[in-house]
């Protein structure tokens, strides 16, 4: 329980820079394997939704700063009402590999972006 403990601890600490940036962090502890970093606005959201190398890149970054593989979830840009990442509690990578649960809908997000904006329109509070 202390790596999840230390990790949960460092995504705390990722969600309040992130927030002092404008993304409006918060972390959701998950009971035995890490945590979430939800992410619930983000200042690029239009570009991200034409460019999904925004948010891959992003997902990237926070594998390197935390040291481990990180998955992301869902995001704004692709219409989800969240930015999600999913960080895993285990040992940290050595190659900071990054996964996307659903890679198909990140490339259709740059061939169909105005349905991907009607989308956000939808969802926005």
């Amino acid at each position: 329980m202390g790596s999840s403990t230390t990790v949960v601890a460092t995504v705390h600490e990722v969600a309040e820079r992130l927030t002092e940036q404008g993304f409006a962090a918060s972390v959701e502890p998950l009971a035995r394997d890490g945590a979430q970093l939800c992410q619930h606005h983000c200042p690029v959201v239009d570009a991200a939704g034409e460019f999904s190398e925004l948010c891959d890149a992003e997902t990237h970054a926070l594998g390197r700063l935390l040291g481990r593989h990180v998955t992301r979830l869902a995001t704004l840009a692709q219409g989800d009402g969240v930015c999600t990442t999913l960080i895993p509690a285990g040992s940290a990578d050595s190659h900071h590999s990054v996964s996307h649960a659903d890679n198909e809908a990140s490339n259709n997000s740059q061939t169909d972006a105005p349905a991907m904006h009607r989308q956000r329109e939808r969802v926005a509070p």
